[in-house]
């Protein structure tokens, strides 16, 4: 729901914790803003390092705006809710959401169909409002969606030969491609950065999230009967294309990270925070415990006065899952466990 990249511990570097929060309370204000109050709840952690990616080129700072967030009544805090990089953030999210009914309106049966379908009627004017914003930019939405109609032919393809994966991811990664690369080409960017970079670092990235979508729905898409590449070369295959793709997209970063004109170690942090999410995603499976199971350990876990990360097991690979409220608890560096996104190993 929240997307794949991580967000900045608040306990290990509050300068960055602070200038995201600033990104995602006000890109959840942008999309209010421009596309209703429900546009709200489409705020996720992607489309917010895609705000900060477009704003780290920037020449002049984003303007800071001092409003609420979530809730109307809390206190007014600094965020970075005007300006291209946002504008385009909130755009492409909302033109996200339509291409993903979409696909959920021709693969998915029943109910599923009805209200995808429902919901593309319904949220038109919102569609069509995104979609103008990203042509003002350069960037064709048509392009992009036709791309995604390819899909169904390209997994049938796939399923025939078992070869080649970017036969299937083809579609994400060139979108994210164009996307990630247009950054470069809004109005106020610094043209010091080759759009080359980007669109190659957006080919990897959708590529990654293919992936990361396919390992995420295995078990789902088996019992529907719906294509899924895991089933056809197998976790493994899929897991090292994965962390492959994972390993070219912190290489090029390191190489631009002293292009960016702002945000450079923000982005850093958020582009290294992808690994530990996909290494807890494609890990084997392990049971759920119940609800039964979740009391009887915090209550064995608070009479032996135990680490906070004992506390959460919301996560089957992990008894942490909010480094960020475990540095607060334990101390920078305090914690006893050793998972993968825990942010004091």
């Amino acid at each position: 729901m929240f997307g794949y990249f991580g967000s900045p511990c608040s306990g290990c570097r509050g300068g960055d914790a602070r200038a995201y929060r600033s990104f995602f309370c006000g890109l959840c204000n942008r999309l209010r803003g421009d596309y209703g109050l429900p546009a709200r709840f489409l705020v996720n952690r992607d489309s917010t390092f895609l705000a900060v990616l477009a704003a780290a080129q920037m020449r002049e700072q984003p303007v800071i705006s001092r409003s609420t967030c979530c809730n109307p009544f809390g206190k007014k805090r600094e965020h970075f809710e005007t300006g291209p990089a946002v504008t385009y953030a909130s755009a492409v999210t909302v033109f996200g959401l339509e291409m993903k009914l979409r696909d959920n309106a021709l693969d998915d049966s029943g109910w599923n169909r009805s209200v995808a379908s429902g919901l593309l009627s319904m949220a038109r004017g919102s569609f069509e409002h995104a979609r103008a914003v990203l042509g003002a930019t350069g960037l064709c939405p048509a392009t992009l969606a036709a791309g995604f109609d390819e899909q169904a032919e390209r997994e049938r393809a796939f399923a025939a030969e078992r070869k080649n994966l970017e036969l299937v991811t083809a579609p994400t990664s060139t979108a994210y491609s164009a996307i990630i690369s247009q950054t470069a080409a809004l109005q106020g960017a610094d043209t010091r950065i080759s759009s080359g970079s980007f669109a190659q670092f957006g080919n990897h990235l959708g590529s990654l999230v293919y992936l990361l979508d396919a390992a995420t729905d295995r078990d789902r898409d088996r019992k529907t009967g719906a294509f899924n590449p895991v089933h056809h070369i197998g976790l493994p295959a899929v897991t090292d294309a994965a962390l492959q793709r994972v390993g070219q997209l912190e290489e090029i970063t390191s190489g631009l990270q002293g292009e960016f004109i702002h945000f450079g170690d923000l982005i850093g942090q958020l582009v290294s925070s992808l690994r530990a999410t996909a290494q807890t995603i494609l890990a084997p499976q392990t049971a759920t415990p119940t609800e039964g199971e979740r009391k009887k350990k915090r209550k064995k876990s608070k009479d032996n006065q135990s680490s906070c990360c004992d506390y959460c097991d919301c996560v089957p690979t992990c008894d942490c899952c909010r480094c960020c409220d475990c540095c607060k608890c334990c101390g920078k560096g305090g914690c006893d466990c050793d998972c993968p996104c825990c942010c004091c190993d």
